[in-house]
């Protein structure tokens, strides 16, 4: 089949897409036009189609045809002219937020808030992110996965804290929640997952950036790197460096009130940070269908920590005994993640094939030594003395992958199916030498945990796009084996899965967007969470691994409606099935104080999200959020935690950006969250707080520097304040991070950007399945 497209006025467009479509509005293939209008599309099948016309997001033509052989649909003119021009300067950005059918995406380029801040900066003001706990969570669900450019990051706690703080903001691009992953994702991460988006080269250009920052809060904090994109012909090339160096402060508090007395614990910590974090990433075009391509993720960090833990236990008769620890935690971490990748078009019509090989590799040693002198004992089992103690790990984690992806349209629907297997291994080894004692505990933990998975899924548009329906499904078998030296035993599982996935889309008009979503989620243990080794801060104060601990199951079912892109409003319930977190036992005998991960809990909660975009403004661009929810948990280890809880939770945040000169090249901006007073599915009762952060951004050189200000934390409100029963002891907990900071950033752009009239579409950009 061939044509020509011409305007009007008997003018012939270039550049014009034109697709053959199905009945039912499927794409089967499509091509551009050259400079005098004409197309050739392959197409051997004959039958009645669609001819589509569009020019950028204008269509110009829908046209039904019916082919027969080799047809010549001769000269097709269009109407509407009045967008066609010589030249065209693309100007503007992108919404600070975007709503997609099965995400939000952050672009975080244009937040004052973040600017000039790392990765982690970028997450707390990402609407309905919340980082406590060094835990990373959508609020009012549990936790979730992060993935920095669709690879799963498999790190928590410390680890992956300490990882984001590398990452600057000038190397990210944007920051997707997914809340309901399609099936072609791996399972993993029970809310959801987060995707961290880095910049890749632009077509036919070169350039690079300088960023500079320093953080002062308590102690501080500076980091330097630079960015650079390269991408000409059949090349790709991308590549950044980052140095993070200093401090920051933190605290931790804890009463514990036993029968006969109470402990309050006093913990102030300093955090040393010397990171180095490179990426390289590079694609070639091999021929006109095949690109290839890896990326390589390192990071080097030495995040040591001194400590200072003060403990006092007061008697009802006023007795007092003072524990007073110091140690010291010195720390080196060792991070590589290697990624192969090919995509392949396999024909004219659209099927696509990408292979993916992934490689991760984390080594953490941990050596801590603490001293603890006890005075004024009037507690029997705790006698006054010194005690020396040595508590060291080394972890060691490696994880193979590889996954084929086929994209596969047919004619009455877009097809996408592909297997994905994984392998990994963990290895501990820990030693607890009690000095004072001239006593030696020695383990080792080892774990093994392959995973097979196949994936199908479908989707096919309705009434010329209205309706949009997509359905798949994700199974996924899962073998494990962990073996502890101290315990002398075994823990085997093995288990298949099925994940479904459904999405319902339907846009009647430019205005308004509906959509119902529901998948399957699971949440596998961190390897660290596995191993059965007690780490002391204390001799009365550890905490352990346990290697029966069990994946979670989530399901999760959302309803959004958007109305122009402005108002966004979802309606959602989750239930997590044999859910899992940290519980801290009190003896009133031993005055032990153990946390030991357990699946201690089911819990659910329906909820509702508002989101409202004001920008009717040219000087403000204001992103307000609600989010109010119920939730309901019941425990399985009732009566060491309560036997239930229940309650009504709610979270409001705005994001301010006030552009101050028609240029907007001066801009600042004010952020507010306010968490109210809430329990949680852990059977826990978590305070209110208020957060507030004050921001300012300045662009100079022609936009090429940008120099920010921020103030986090205003109020200075605890990063965390709890409150529960366990053991029927009642125990308060609240914490701080150093979050009420003064920021200084710059950044530098500088390079080539002129697109040859010859644009080629170069680097992987299909959804990379990362490591599990």
């Amino acid at each position: 089949m061939n044509g020509q497209i011409f305007d009007e006025n008997d003018k012939s467009i270039e550049l014009a897409e034109v697709l053959l479509m199905t009945k039912d509005s499927v794409a089967i293939t499509s091509t551009l036009t050259n400079e005098s209008g004409s197309f050739t599309i392959k197409n051997k099948d004959t039958g009645q189609y669609i001819l589509r016309v569009k020019y950028f997001k204008n269509t110009l033509l829908n046209l039904n045809i019916t082919l027969n052989g080799n047809t010549d649909l001769g000269k097709i003119k269009v109407k509407g002219n009045n967008f066609l021009i010589d030249k065209v300067v693309l100007e503007g950005k992108k919404k600070l937020i975007e709503r997609k059918v099965d995400r939000l995406v952050f672009n975080v380029e244009n937040s004052v808030s973040a600017a000039g801040g790392d990765a982690l900066d970028a997450l707390m003001v990402t609407p309905g992110i919340r980082i406590q706990n060094d835990q990373i969570s959508i609020i009012g669900k549990s936790g979730l996965s992060v993935m920095v450019n669709d690879r799963l990051m498999q790190l928590s706690g410390d680890d992956l804290i300490n990882y984001l703080r590398s990452v600057p903001v000038s190397d990210i691009k944007n920051i997707e929640v997914i809340t309901t992953p399609p099936a072609k994702y791996s399972a993993e991460g029970n809310s959801g997952i987060i995707n961290i988006s880095l910049k890749k080269a632009k077509n036919n250009s070169w350039n690079s950036t300088f960023n500079t920052s320093y953080r002062q809060g308590f102690y501080g904090m500076g980091s330097i790197g630079g960015l650079f994109n390269y991408q000409k012909n059949k090349l790709a090339l991308s590549t950044s460096i980052n140095y993070l160096n200093g401090a920051y402060f933190s605290e931790e508090n804890a009463s514990i009130f036993y029968p006969e007395n109470t402990w309050n614990n006093r913990n102030r910590y300093k955090n040393y940070q010397d990171n180095l974090n490179l990426r390289v990433s590079m694609d070639y075009d091999i021929s006109k269908r095949w690109t290839t391509g890896f990326q390589y993720i390192g990071n080097l960090s030495n995040p040591n920590v001194s400590e200072r833990l003060n403990t006092d236990i007061l008697g009802f008769n006023g007795q007092r005994t003072n524990l007073y620890t110091t140690g010291l935690n010195r720390r080196d971490n060792d991070l590589t993640s290697l990624n192969w990748h090919s995509k392949i078009d396999l024909d004219t019509l659209g099927r696509k094939l990408n292979i993916d090989f992934d490689y991760f590799n984390y080594k953490a040693s941990n050596n801590r030594d603490y001293y603890t002198k006890t005075t004024g004992s009037f507690i029997n089992g705790i006698e006054d003395g010194e005690v020396f103690v040595n508590n060291s790990s080394l972890q060691k984690i490696n994880n193979y992958s590889i996954q084929f992806d086929i994209q596969h349209p047919l004619k009455w629907m877009k097809l996408n199916y592909g297997s994905r297997l994984s392998f990994s291994t963990t290895n501990n080894n820990i030693t607890l030498n009690r000095i004072s004692e001239n006593k030696t505990e020695l383990d080792d933990f080892r774990y093994k945990e392959d995973v097979q998975a196949v994936y199908v899924s479908g989707n096919k548009s309705f009434a010329e796009g209205i309706w949009d329906v997509q359905l798949g499904i994700r199974a996924e078998n899962t073998q494990t084996n962990g073996t502890s030296g101290s315990l002398n035993e075994t823990t085997k599982n093995n288990y298949l899965k099925f994940f479904p996935t459904a999405y319902v889309k339907y846009k009647p008009n430019k205005k308004h967007t509906y959509s119902l979503n529901y998948s399957r989620r699971i949440y596998r243990p961190a390897f660290g969470q596995l191993n059965p080794f007690r780490w002391y801060s204390n001799d009365f104060a550890y905490s352990t691994g346990n290697p029966s601990l069990m994946p979670v199951f989530v399901d999760n079912l959302e309803f959004n409606y958007s109305y122009k892109e402005n108002l966004q409003t979802t309606l959602y319930y989750s239930y997590d099935s044999n859910n899992s977190s940290r519980v801290v036992y009190f003896d009133e005998n031993t005055y032990n104080q153990i946390s030991i991960p357990l699946n201690y809990f089911d819990d659910y909660s329906i909820g509702v999200k508002q989101l409202y975009i004001f920008q009717k403004l040219k000087w403000l661009e204001s992103t307000n959020q609600m989010d109010v929810y119920y939730f309901h948990s019941n425990s399985r280890i009732y009566p060491i935690t309560p036997r239930s809880s229940e309650g009504i939770g709610a979270v409001v945040s705005t994001y301010n950006n006030f552009s101050l000169n028609k240029e907007k090249t001066i801009q600042i901006g004010l952020n507010f969250q306010y968490f109210f007073p809430r329990k949680s599915g852990d059977l826990v009762e978590n305070k209110g707080m208020a957060l507030m952060g004050l921001s300012s951004k300045f662009l100079f050189l022609k936009n090429k520097l940008l120099v920010a200000l921020s103030v986090n934390n205003l109020l200075k409100s605890f990063d965390y304040n709890t409150e529960s029963y366990r053991n029927n002891i009642y125990n308060q907990y609240n914490g701080y991070f150093d979050s009420q900071y003064v920021r200084l950033s710059l950044r530098y752009q500088f390079g080539s950007d002129r697109p040859k009239d010859q644009m080629r579409n170069v680097g992987n950009k299909e959804e990379r399945q990362r490591i599990n």
